[in-house]
């Protein structure tokens, strides 16, 4: 009996031992880092995230500035609804003895500031071996964070004013266009030796003072090179202004109306509003701008 015994506690044992290796190699399969690593970014857990890199992308980055880099980046672009996944083929879920490099596909999806952002990347592991044991680790580089990324980048979002719609007659005539017209301005430098008279001159031309002209060249970021613009004028008048000293042109896209107060029933109010008017709209329950 006692022998009987002591082999079943013997088989036991083995048993155990042997289950134990197995669990300690399936705990080492790159897919599991890989995994647990997007779950961790997913979560947000750059901490956790640092301690699945190789001791080289540890010494490229340290910890608070890798955990500074994601959280500034996702902060800066507004990120949100943060998902990353990743799926592992079978046949690459076990590499051979001799594999020491694997590479895995993920994918992110997230809300920003410019919208939403999805893309694919792979992630390359790399087989250590750390303190005599043989780990598989995350070979980090800026382009896991978005494929484009080298290091020294920065993200940011930029924002632009889209262009306003054109309006249409059903014969194709245009009724509200965006139309590119010059715009004249002044290079304060070639004003010539006599500023003050070229000013005049184009004030008159302009029917507006020196004064307006003289309030727009005071601005702080004026220097004697650049172009101050002062108005937009149309095409085929553009010659006379030219011939001031100074003045030169630049084109800029602005709101036309081809047929005027004609079509002001379509296209909505072209002319200067008084206060009376504005006020007496906003009793009636009418809209300007």
């Amino acid at each position: 009996m006692k022998k009987g015994l002591l082999y079943l506690t013997g088989a036991v044992v083995v048993l155990f031992v042997l289950l134990t290796g197995c669990d300690k190699e399936e705990a080492e399969k790159p897919s599991d880092v890989f995994q647990a690593y997007l779950t961790d970014w997913q979560q947000q857990n750059f901490a956790g995230m640092y301690t699945k890199l190789t001791p080289a992308a540890k010494t490229a980055i340290t910890e608070t500035d890798f955990a500074e880099r994601y959280s500034k980046i996702y902060e800066g672009i507004s990120a949100s609804q943060l998902t990353v996944t990743g799926a592992v083929p079978p046949e690459e879920d076990k590499p051979g003895e001799e594999v020491t490099e694997i590479s895995y596909t993920y994918n992110v999806k997230m809300e920003t500031a410019a919208g939403p952002v999805t893309f694919s990347h792979a992630a390359k592991l790399l087989k250590s071996v750390i303190d005599k044991e043989t780990k598989w680790l995350i070979a980090w580089e800026p382009s896991l964070i978005f494929p484009q990324m080298e290091e020294g980048d920065k993200v940011r979002v930029l924002t632009s004013e889209g262009q306003r719609g054109e309006i249409y007659d059903r014969s194709e005539n245009g009724l509200a266009v965006n139309a590119e017209l010059p715009q004249i301005g002044i290079v304060p430098g070639k004003l010539g030796d006599n500023p003050e008279g070229a000013k005049a001159s184009l004030a008159e031309k302009l029917d507006i003072t020196v004064d307006d002209i003289n309030k727009k060249l005071s601005a702080a970021w004026v220097k004697d090179n650049l172009f101050v613009p002062i108005a937009v004028v149309p095409q085929e008048s553009l010659q006379p202004y030219l011939d001031i000293p100074g003045v030169d042109y630049q084109k800029k896209t602005v709101r036309a109306y081809p047929y005027g107060a004609a079509a002001a029933h379509l296209t909505g109010y072209i002319a200067e509003i008084s206060a009376e008017q504005l006020e007496q709209n906003k009793d009636q329950g009418y809209k300007t701008g």
